[in-house]
């Protein structure tokens, strides 16, 4: 049939008929139309504060760039990118900015590790010595430490971090390649924090040793599982596990104060200065299963929301993932299994050089808020400028 300005005029009227009747129909059996009520919105007043503290804490710390995403039904949303994301071409950081993400990696890698258990290819309470052999890894204590403990930092092993002459080796060469168990044997030489099951001390070993029991259970790589498991499942598009050191665009580089680097790879002969140090290229081998992934403010919220819920695990591994103890005694703060929780917050931090995030998302108000920093060590802290905002937008709660 061929369209006429005719056969259109008769289309439109045909149209509006219906939908005249289809209103007055619904109005006359007693319903209305409701229109959509519009979305919250930030008060001026709101958005000042906000903006203010974003940028008091950038100056506070020498802090070069940075990207805030608050995703608040009741309230608002605010999504903001600040200052620059590479000093040497001058370049103005956007919201769409890829940061390295840290110790965030490490609720994938206990993602994954719930649901090799929800599948009953592992359980949680299994002792360690099988992998032990497996790698070689010579664990003192293996027959003691379980799965669970590895997940929520009470295994008592010596985190490979702690280790001053691996930090300043690492510090010293940044493009160094590790194996997991290079790292893990560091932290065997070392005694343990505690017994097993005994006391929370934040491990990076126990992850180190979590990415090897996902590669031998699933026989694929530890990056592999991720992508497949987390990030096409979410439809994560600026977010992934990466292998060389080098990142693709966009990302915001990172940096260190001259002085910083040369402190923590104990060079005693440079000449300890303020100025920041471009430390982006790094080899993700040194913190693989507990700190190797990459993504944006905008994915993290995603991400955020479905650690939240447990949709990646199920209802009955999710139970097991909040059974949250204090990282301290009468601390706020509480760890679970591969998850952080701070007043009904759920979420994680992550650092590794040059970058510095926080994502946190409460199930109670299906809010999220996410900070991502591209200078470490810094004196403001990721998590601390996430409170900071948190308290704006919801000062009752805290």
């Amino acid at each position: 049939m061929s369209v006429t300005p005719k056969t259109v005029g008769r289309q439109i009227r045909s149209f509006l008929g219906l939908t005249l009747a289809l209103t007055l129909g619904g109005c006359a059996s007693g319903d209305s139309i409701i229109a959509p009520k519009p979305p919250a919105t930030f008060s001026p007043q709101q958005e000042a504060h906000l903006l203010k503290t974003v940028l008091d804490a950038l100056e506070k710390g020498g802090i070069p760039g940075a990207v805030v995403g608050i995703w608040a039904p009741d309230q608002g949303t605010w999504v903001e990118a600040f200052g620059q994301a590479n000093l040497a071409e001058h370049q103005s950081m956007t919201v769409d900015h890829k940061f390295r993400i840290g110790s965030i990696t490490k609720t994938a890698t206990a993602t994954i590790v719930l649901q090799l258990a929800g599948d009953g290819v592992i359980d949680l309470d299994q002792n360690i010595e099988t992998y032990d052999k497996k790698y070689d890894l010579k664990i003192p204590n293996a027959k003691e430490i379980t799965i669970h403990q590895l997940l929520n930092h009470t295994s008592g092993l010596f985190s490979y971090t702690d280790d001053p002459a691996l930090e300043a080796v690492s510090y010293a060469n940044l493009l160094l390649y590790w194996t997991p168990q290079e790292l893990i044997k560091y932290a065997v030489s070392h005694r343990d924090t505690a017994p097993p099951g005994k006391e929370f001390h934040y491990s990076n070993t126990g992850y180190a040793l979590l990415g090897l029991i996902i590669e031998e259970e699933t026989k694929h790589r530890l990056d592999e599982e991720v992508d497949r498991r987390i990030i096409q499942k979410l439809g994560l598009k600026h977010t992934s596990f990466p292998t060389l050191p080098n990142t693709t665009e966009p990302h915001a580089n990172g940096y260190m104060s001259n002085a910083d680097l040369l402190r923590l790879s104990f060079n005693l002969r440079g000449n300890k200065t303020a100025e920041l140090v471009d430390v982006t290229a790094f080899n993700p081998s040194w913190a693989w299963a507990a700190g190797a992934m990459i993504s944006s403010v905008n994915d993290l919220k995603i991400y955020a929301k479905a650690l939240g819920t447990g949709s990646l695990v199920g209802k009955k591994m999710q139970a097991e993932q909040m059974k949250m103890i204090p990282v301290a005694p009468g601390s706020d703060m509480k760890y679970g299994l591969g998850l952080a929780e701070y007043k009904g917050w759920l979420g994680h931090r992550g650092e590794v050089p040059g970058y510095d995030v926080s994502m946190y998302y409460s199930p109670e108000l299906d809010a999220t808020f996410v900070v991502a920093l591209n200078r470490i060590p810094n004196s403001v802290q990721s998590d601390a400028l996430l409170l900071s905002l948190a308290k704006i937008v919801y000062p009752k709660k805290f």
